[in-house]
């Protein structure tokens, strides 16, 4: 009714964005591609997320011993 099945898939993208946390020994290259995957998923889903949030969303996936 509310275009429930795009509204769940919005969120299903940005809780793994928000849970996404990069993992000791993955390659600063591989965790990028990842991250760069899950934002062109909400950019086809219609979500424009500003490039200074962005750049915020994906400092807080880095691993802390960076």
């Amino acid at each position: 009714m509310f275009g429930g099945k795009g509204r769940l898939a919005r969120q299903a993208v940005l809780k793994a964005i928000i849970d996404t946390k990069m993992l000791k020994g993955t390659l600063i290259r591989d965790h990028k591609i990842h991250v760069i995957e899950l934002f062109n998923e909400m950019k086809i889903l219609r979500v424009e997320i500003k490039g200074e949030t962005q750049v915020d969303m994906v400092l807080e996936t880095l691993s802390d011993s960076l």
